[in-house]
Parts: C-alpha cells; structure tokens; sequence
C-alpha cells in the first residue's frame, strides 16, 4: 500500500548503507578440538559480515556455529577483522578476526550459557575472474571465495575451568557490493 509520504529517514539509511558498504554471506563446516577432550567436534558454521567502509577493509559481522563437540553445542558471536581483499592482479586474500559471543554447553557438564572468545587467520580464494572495468556491470557485483581460516578460542561453559580450543572453519563465501559507487 502506497501512501504517497517521502521515504523515511530509516529507509535512506537502508539505502546508503547498502551502496557504500559491501557485505558477505558465508556456509560451511567447522572442525573444533577443545583442549581437554578426546574428541573433535563437527558440525555447519553459518556467517554474515559487512565490510565498514570499504576503503578500509575492516569487517564486523555474526556468525553462529554447531560444532556438537564434548564441551559445547552451538555458539554465537560478533566478530570484528581486517580483510585484505583479492585485488585484479590476484585471486588471493587474508583475513585476521577477533570475536566472542555466548555458548551452549554439551549435557556432559552443566549444561547452560557461557562465554567464549578468540582469534582466527583465514586465507580467501577468489574463484571467478576479476571483472575488467570497462565490461558492463550490473547493479549489484558478486564475487564467490573459498575461505580457510584456523583459529585459537578460549571457552568458558558453566561449571568447567577455562579451556583453550583449536579450530578450522572450511566456508563458501559470496560478497555483494554495489556496483554503482568505486
């Protein structure tokens, strides 16, 4: 229904945010080993990111993961990273991120919420060719990557001590930005 009223500031908000920054949507597996149990933990790892302002390749998102290890079932986070990404010379990339969030801890322990923070390293593969600047582009560019990353995570579930945990994530990553703006 349309009432014939200007957009509202929100809506130009919505608007600028989506052509000035570039955003990411990531799947894939994650493979976790606490420190102290005597099993690794798998599971899917799902992810959103939006590159604050471009320029300046830094990165704040959410992510939630389901590694179903000894020790916790599922987390979710906020993380905050630099991104080189891949320029038209290459197809590759690197990535340093900090995040912490809240865990649900398995039934073997207490099972309730905690806390959990860490560190991660990934290296992105760019897997289509870069675009050449004179070739017509849409409205919106997507560019698909191929994200490694291993990472050291501290949790902290209820009823435990603090745990130091090794993890890789494996993650298709697509990343739209506006075309219209450099």
């Amino acid at each position: 229904m349309r009432t014939g009223l200007p957009p509202s500031r929100l809506t130009w908000a919505v608007m600028f945010v989506s052509l000035d920054y570039a955003c990411s949507l990531s799947a894939g597996g994650v493979v976790t080993r606490p420190s102290t149990a005597s099993s690794m933990g798998f599971g899917p790892t799902i992810s959103a990111t939006v590159q604050l302002p471009r320029e300046y390749q830094s990165s704040a998102g959410i992510e939630w993961t389901h590694a179903g290890s000894r020790v916790d079932v599922w987390r979710l986070g906020m993380d905050y990273g630099f991104t080189s990404l891949p320029k038209s010379t290459g197809r590759t990339a690197w990535e340093i991120t900090a995040r912490g969030g809240v865990l649900r801890s398995a039934s073997e322990t207490d099972s309730g919420l905690g806390p959990f923070g860490g560190a991660s390293v990934a290296a992105l593969l760019r897997l289509a060719p870069q675009r050449e600047p004179w070739d017509p582009a849409g409205l919106v560019d997507t560019v698909p990557l191929v994200v490694l990353e291993a990472g050291l995570n501290a949790l902290a579930p209820p009823g435990r001590s603090l745990l130091a945990e090794f993890s890789t994530r494996l993650l298709l990553r697509v990343q739209v930005s506006s075309s219209l703006l450099p």
